[in-house]
Parts: C-alpha cells; structure tokens; sequence
C-alpha cells in the first residue's frame, strides 16, 4: 500500500505574504514623504508641576534639562493644570503624554489635544498643543508634573 503524505504549505503561504505586505508598506512610505516616519520622538520633555523643564541633578546629564527637540520658551502655563505649546520647530501630528506618577505623585491623569492655532480651549492663540493635567482623588485640574513626546 502507497501512503501520500502531502505537506502543508499554509506556513509558507503565510510567511510570504507577511513579506510581501511588509514590502508593499516600504514602498507606499517611500512615494510618500511627507507621512509621519517611524522611529524616535521628535520632541520630548518632562515637565514639572510649574511648567518648567525637570532639570537632571545627577549622572552625566547633571545640569540637563530632560528635554530634546523643544525648548523652554515653547511652554506656557496659563492657568491650573493647563500647559500650552507654540512656536514648535516642526509639525506636530501625534502626541503621548503621561502623568509623572513617581514620588508620591501617584493620582496624574494628563491628556493631550493637537489643534491648528486658536482653537484650543485654555491657551493662546498660537498655541497648537495643549496639555491638562488632573488629579483623579479630586477629579480637577491640578498642577502636576508630566511627560510628553511628539512625531511630525
């Protein structure tokens, strides 16, 4: 008696149109360069409860702001629990923020909202990023520290 035995070649399949779609991705990014681009952040900051730079006070970067790709003057602080950017060097098309939660500060909800300039409740009118911070025991703004990134 003949026995067939008949591999399957699903994984195969699978794999090469994993490749294929991988492939397809590259290209659609490289016709279009003005899509946000993978990779880095191309600002950060941390940012203390009074809307200045957290400045390192030990190691290497002792003396540094933590902070790349913006600078102080970029950040207002209006009124309580509201941080606003201007003047960006890019376009900022995402944001991420989170609430510094260490030391003791472990009640920081922050959120973050990118508009054209003049319509983000709270800020000026040349400010295109807005950051609010709230401390959930009291559910109200609050002044609280906070990390940011952005992608062009």
């Amino acid at each position: 008696m003949t026995q067939v035995i008949r591999r399957r070649a699903l994984p195969w399949m699978i794999a090469a149109a994993a490749v294929l779609a991988a492939v397809a991705a590259g290209i659609a990014y490289a016709a279009n360069p003005t899509a946000s681009r993978p990779g880095p952040p191309v600002a950060y900051a941390e940012i203390n409860a009074d809307g200045t730079f957290l400045v390192d006070d030990s190691g290497v970067d002792a003396g540094q702001p933590r902070a790349r790709g913006i600078a102080q003057a970029n950040v207002s602080h209006p009124s309580t629990g509201v941080y606003c950017f201007s003047g960006l060097n890019f376009d900022p098309r995402s944001a991420v923020v989170s609430g510094a939660n260490g030391g003791g500060q472990n009640f920081t909800l922050a959120t973050v909202e990118i508009n054209p300039p003049g319509q983000l409740i709270g800020c000026g009118l040349n400010d295109t990023v807005r950051v609010r911070t709230v401390d959930i025991r009291t559910q109200a703004l609050n002044d609280e520290g906070f990390f940011v990134w952005f992608e062009d």
